[in-house]
């Protein structure tokens, strides 16, 4: 089960809801930004969000065999998008990673190369790659 908890450095909050057929299901909603939205986080993803399990924590923290390290918000949202779904098309990974605003492609690399380099410190040889319009983490 998943409990309410701030996402500080991501001016967000992970929010438990109920569908209109009464299933849980949760939210990540940004409130400290110019424009305020939301970002649902599909079924299969919130397993990645137990306490210190491997893989991204809602604490905007990266997990790996029981060390930590603290992502920034666009590449913390970037790993924790992927780290179930494994591979996703460049354009799907921009629209829930991106959702208010237009980025191009060096602004999805930087994030990429600043993701990877977090999981580095870890010690988590999963890597982020884009390759002929996909982002794959693996």
């Amino acid at each position: 089960m998943i409990a309410e908890q701030t996402l500080a450095e991501a001016a967000g909050e992970l929010v438990a809801e109920r569908t209109e057929n009464d299933e849980p299901k949760i939210v990540l909603v940004f409130t400290r930004m110019k424009n305020c939205f939301r970002v649902d986080v599909p079924p299969a993803r919130e397993a990645a969000f137990e306490a210190n399990a491997d893989g991204p924590a809602a604490d905007g923290r990266f997990w790996w065999k029981g060390k930590s390290v603290r992502l920034r918000p666009r590449e913390w949202r970037l790993v924790a998008y992927l780290w179930a779904e494994k591979i996703e098309s460049l354009e799907d990974v921009r629209r829930a990673v991106w959702p208010v605003c237009r980025v191009n492609d060096s602004t999805v690399r930087v994030s990429i190369c600043t993701a990877n380099a977090a999981l580095l410190k870890v010690g988590c040889a999963v890597q982020l790659t884009q390759e002929d319009g996909f982002i794959k983490i693996a």
